[in-house]
């Protein structure tokens, strides 16, 4: 069980995460969140993560003969940039109303004041997913109670008397108790994501290739129940250039998968392109060697209840729906790859890829014939 678990955890990219103390549970870091910014903390996940679940797919650019097959073990592991552990925290996404009413005796109505009126711009650095310790959104006391002063006061001298004598020490007081540091959420402290991937291809007539990935659920506990499938399509193109004994293999596939993380996270990934290569196979022994590019595409369908900070008349938080699509990066990918087979039946492959987000070293080791 904790094998499995750790191979789920892997996929996710999560797997180097096993206590509290590391980050806070996933969702009660979006739920402290409203749209714009859980977008930007998941996004460098969406693309990274997109990029390793299209990966591994093929190890040669030939496709298995009719009933040959293949069953694999690979892992892509995708490089995680400095530029996609940070983003800057949208102040206009919240605003708190501010209660001067009572502290004022009914002198100044209660404001509600966009958070970029409350916290400095300057302080906005924290954790995406893939990032560590979270920042926190400072206070700008001195700009509110500015602001507070000028739309009371005016240019009304007897108001400026009362907000001297004493209104004034009041709403600082307010506005410093009403208005705290507020801590953001971390992240997961990753440089490198790995992907564990298990497959099975099998050849089919008129040169092609069908192939299937498939994970059961399992419960993950704070990170909620996981799942995912996939499968391919490859079909051999060379077998159409009349050509006797075309010199390279050329393969064309196109492949589809979901994963879906608790009631949070159903992460799309589309993949098709073009393989070129050449592959000797004898009976004990072979190798084979390819380039490929192809297209990526990748999204996320995001659900989640979000805390508003306000309780209900029970003394229960108030909760609030959000949810949206988010699209990966995706675009072209390019890549090459290589395999061995030392001896029959075995297989030891790696590649690697340029995604437009991410870099991607695969190895993988495949048992299979034909």
């Amino acid at each position: 069980m904790r094998l499995r678990k750790f191979l789920v955890l892997g996929v996710v990219a999560l797997g180097l995460v096993s206590s509290p103390a590391k980050a806070q549970d996933l969702q009660e870091s979006l739920e402290s969140m409203l749209k714009s910014n859980a977008q930007l903390y998941l996004q460098p996940f969406v693309d990274g993560f997109g990029s390793g679940m299209n990966s591994g797919w093929y190890y040669k650019s030939s496709v298995h003969k009719f009933l040959g097959f293949d069953l694999s073990v690979r892992v892509a592991g995708i490089q995680i940039a400095d530029d996609q552990k940070t983003f800057d925290w949208v102040l206009s996404d919240n605003n708190l109303t501010l209660p001067l009413s009572d502290a004022t005796s009914d002198q100044i109505a209660d404001l509600t004041l966009p958070f970029s009126h409350l916290y400095l711009d300057t302080e906005t650095e924290t954790a995406t997913l893939f990032g560590d310790q979270g920042g926190k959104l400072t206070p700008n006391h001195s700009h509110i109670v500015g602001l507070i002063e000028e739309q009371y006061v005016g240019t009304d001298p007897n108001k400026q008397s009362i907000w001297d004598g004493g209104l004034g020490a009041q709403v600082t007081s307010t506005v410093t108790s009403s208005v705290d540091t507020i801590p953001l959420p971390g992240g997961f402290n990753l440089s490198a994501m790995p992907v564990p991937i298990v497959q099975a291809a099998i050849g089919l007539p008129m040169g092609t290739e069908l192939s299937a990935r498939f994970f059961p659920e399992q419960d993950l506990g704070e990170l909620g129940k996981f799942s995912f499938y996939g499968g391919g399509l490859r079909v051999n193109l060379d077998q159409f250039i009349p050509i006797p004994l075309f010199p390279v293999d050329i393969t064309a596939g196109a492949f589809y998968q979901q994963m879906k993380m608790g009631d949070i996270i159903t992460a799309t990934n589309l993949h098709y392109g073009l393989q070129v290569g050449k592959s000797i196979n004898l009976l004990i022994f072979g190798l084979g060697a390819y380039v490929d590019a192809g297209m990526d595409a990748s999204s996320i369908d995001v659900a989640y209840e979000y805390n508003t900070g306000a309780t209900d008349t029970n003394g229960d938080p108030i909760m609030s729906d959000v949810s949206f699509t988010l699209d990966g990066e995706g675009g072209p990918r390019f890549g090459a790859g290589i395999f061995i087979k030392p001896i029959p039946f075995i297989n030891i492959s790696a590649a690697y890829s340029q995604t437009s987000t991410n870099q991607v070293a695969t190895i993988g080791l495949n048992i299979g014939m034909r």
